[in-house]
């Protein structure tokens, strides 16, 4: 007996569930590694797989223009407030507009966590800055010497 493309035999249906399983897995493998939006925020647009603005920023450096410009480029582009995705599991967000950093290291500073990334990125440059300090009295000091009563 002869089989066209529509007829199955049952020997067929474990190379049909086979390759079903492999398509449906590869799908959520690509959803699963695709860096996800924060929330509203804007980001940089497509968002890559896997790599999410790396290629962008890498991009960037290779041509001798630096993080800096490639920030200040996505400030132009998304706004004050945006976020870029380093990884799949990695997005920061990017704050560019003076009222809202002095809002947010000021006044709203228990609303956002302290970042071992933090200190790893301006801990060079400003070693006992507001940035990069771990220690929460320190950091406190800091605030109350930038926002008295």
């Amino acid at each position: 007996m002869t089989t066209t493309l529509f007829e199955f035999s049952e020997s067929h249906w474990p190379a049909v569930t086979g390759c079903a399983t492999i398509v449906f897995s590869a799908w959520a493998l690509f959803r699963f590694f695709t860096p996800k939006p924060l929330g509203t925020i804007p980001h940089n647009t497509p968002i890559k797989w896997l790599v999410g603005d790396i290629l962008s920023i890498n991009d960037h450096v290779e041509r001798g223009l630096g993080l800096g410009r490639w920030l200040s480029e996505l400030a132009f582009r998304c706004g004050p407030i945006s976020t870029v995705h380093i990884s799949p599991f990695l997005t920061k967000v990017v704050v560019t507009d003076p009222r809202e950093i002095e809002d947010i290291l000021g006044r709203r500073w228990n609303e956002f966590g302290y970042s071992s990334t933090q200190s790893s990125i301006f801990g060079g440059v400003m070693p006992k800055g507001m940035l990069s300090i771990p220690s929460e009295s320190m950091w406190k000091a800091h605030r109350r010497a930038l926002t008295p009563a």
